[in-house]
C-alpha cells in the first residue's frame, strides 16, 4: 500500500486513515493514513484511530479506477468519521481511470 498509493493521481485533497482488511496479505493489514495533496498521494502507517475500515479488495478495485461510490451503501466499508467516506470517494475519483500496465 504504501508503494502503490503515491503511483496514481487524485482528485482532490484527503486526509483518511483507513483501517485495512487484508487476509492475504497481512504486511498491508493495518490502519494507514492517506493523502492526497496537488493530486498526489502518500501512504504511512499510523497508531491513530480509523475514519474508515474496508477490505484491500474493495480499496483496490477503487485504486484502478472503478471508485468506491456505493461501496458504504453496499456494507463493503464501514465510515467512524462523518465525511471521511466521501472525502476518499472524491480523492479517487479521475478524470483518466488508473490503468494497470501489464497484459494478460
Amino acid at each position: 500500500l504504501e508503494a502503490a498509493w503515491p503511483l496514481r493521481s487524485y482528485e482532490s485533497d484527503c486526509d483518511v486513515v483507513v483501517e485495512v482488511l487484508d487476509r492475504h496479505a497481512p504486511w498491508n493489514a493495518g490502519r494507514w493514513r492517506l493523502t492526497a495533496t496537488s493530486g498526489r498521494g502518500a501512504a504511512s502507517r499510523t497508531d491513530s484511530l480509523a475514519d474508515v475500515t474496508v477490505d484491500v479488495a474493495a480499496l483496490g478495485a477503487g485504486y484502478v479506477g472503478h471508485g468506491i461510490g456505493g461501496m458504504l451503501r453496499a456494507g463493503l466499508l464501514q465510515e467512524h468519521r462523518p465525511g471521511a467516506y466521501a472525502e476518499l470517494a472524491r480523492a479517487m475519483r479521475t478524470a483518466v481511470a488508473p490503468e494497470p500496465s501489464i497484459g494478460f
